[in-house]
Formats: structure tokens, sequence, C-alpha cells
């Protein structure tokens, strides 16, 4: 945590003034259209966004250089879904400039669970998550220009990514049962005029092993519903890219190799070119 308020988040948890003496706005990036960026997003926690974009970075890295930013500050998982280690972190350097974690030849991590203890929550002010967002594109020293953003569910972090990066879409990635919180995240896009690349329903019936939907009286084993959001989609224009299933023993791995997720990973892959 003392690198964080030593580096990262200097300028933001101290009170800067300028010439003037008035308190300093905090600008956007200097850098913002250095680095093309897709965010993976919801309204809300909890319905697998940090799990798709780990997968489909992982799809993408299989031929070209890639980013991924956990931009979640109080619940940030990535390290442990890519099975980092604990005593792994980035390396700040002595002006300040963050080295990102390598997770492989092609494909660089950059979390806030890798300034500190991941199992103890975070908090910050404010004006801390934007300056947080901010050093991911202006401080951390990416060997890349296309980054994957994982959010967190809500506005604030949406608004700071578009302020900080160069977003050129958003992948919504939703759970059948979820239609109110799905609407909202699409009308934010809309509002925010940030392209929506597709839309795809995680946690969507349950599969066996073999990867077979497992049935219940000819229907889906689904406890959280099957395959329900296509009135949203076309209420909105917004293509409808799949299902995810409950994966009877799971991994990254079986998520990695799902049809839908190979879909989303092109999709993606064509916005960054």
């Amino acid at each position: 945590m003392n690198r964080i308020k030593r580096f990262a988040l200097k300028q933001a948890l101290t009170k800067s003034k300028g010439a003037s003496g008035q308190d300093f706005v905090v600008r956007e990036s200097t850098k913002k259209s250095k680095y093309k960026a897709v965010i993976i997003t919801n309204s809300k926690g909890g319905v697998g966004k940090s799990t798709v974009a780990t997968a489909i970075a992982l799809n993408l890295s299989e031929k070209y250089k890639i980013g991924i930013f956990d931009a979640d500050i109080s619940s940030a998982n990535l390290p442990t879904i890519l099975d980092i280690p604990q005593n792994k972190q980035v390396e700040v350097k002595q002006d300040g400039t963050i080295v990102p974690l390598k997770v492989n030849s092609n494909l660089e991590l950059y979390s806030i669970a890798t300034f500190s203890d991941r199992h103890k929550a975070t908090s910050i002010p404010e004006k801390g998550q934007d300056q947080f967002i901010r050093d991911a594109s202006e401080s951390v020293e990416w060997h890349t220009k296309r980054i994957i953003i994982d959010l967190p569910g809500g506005t604030n972090m949406f608004k700071l990514a578009m302020k900080h990066f160069n977003v050129l879409g958003a992948m919504v990635v939703t759970m059948p049962n979820q239609v109110e919180d799905t609407n909202r995240i699409i009308d934010l896009c809309l509002h925010n005029g940030v392209q929506i690349i597709g839309l795809c329903e995680n946690f969507s019936g349950a599969v066996w092993d073999d990867g077979k939907y497992i049935m219940n009286d000819g229907e889906h084993f689904a406890p959280f519903g099957h395959d329900s959001m296509h009135g949203l989609c076309d209420e909105f224009g917004v293509e409808h890219l799949g299902n995810i299933p409950l994966f009877q023993n799971f991994s990254v791995d079986k998520v990695r190799k799902w049809d839908t997720v190979k879909l989303l990973t092109h999709k993606i892959q064509k916005i960054l070119q």
C-alpha cells in the first residue's frame, strides 16, 4: 500500500495547487490517444466479467501483444484468476514508472492487487480513483498499444476509462436474469457514445464435462436462466454474441475454448487492429 501512495496515487492523495493558487483540476491523460482500449463491462458486479476478460486477453495473446488492466480497486481479482503468486508484484522505478507484470510472452497485467495483499480490501478516495486510472495510461510502461480494461460495475470507472483511454468499444457481459442491469449498461454506453461490440450471456445454462448442456425434463438446467437477452438486444440494436454456461468443473481454459468466447475474441481483435 505504501507504493501506491508514493507512486501510483501521489498526486491524487496530496492537494495540488496551480500557479494561481486554485485547486488543480485533474486533466485527461496525455497518452490517451496512444492506447486502443476495449472495456468489458456491466452495471453491476458478480456476472463473471473478469473471467471473460481474462479468457479474451489470453486468446488474443496467442497472436498479439496485449495488456489487461484490472480497473477494480476494492475487489481486484485478475492476479488470482491468472494464478499470479502473491509475492510477484509490479516493479516501480525511481521515476515512478510502473512495469506491469508479464503473464506470458505477449500478455501484460496491471492491477492494484499486484501492489499489496490481494486478500485485503483497498479503499481510495474519489480523486485517487481518477489518478489510478490515469496512472494506468500515463505511468504504466505497457509494451503494447492494445488494452483490455476489466471494469467494475457502476458508472464512475466507466467515465474515467473514457477520460484516460481511447475506448473504441464495449463488450457487455451479463447473466440471463439481469435484464434491468443490462438495460442500464446499454443505456450508459449509448449515452456516452461508446460503441457496443456485442453482448454475451454468462452462466447461461449448465454443461457437463463433455460440453453438452445439462437437461431436465427436456429443458436446460439453468439456475440463472438461459438465453433471455435476445429481446433486449433487438430493442437496442445490440448484437447478441451467444452464451457462456456454468461449467461442471470450471477452469479459465474451458472458458477460453468455448465457441462464444472465441467469437468475442475475434470481434475485439477486429476493433483493436
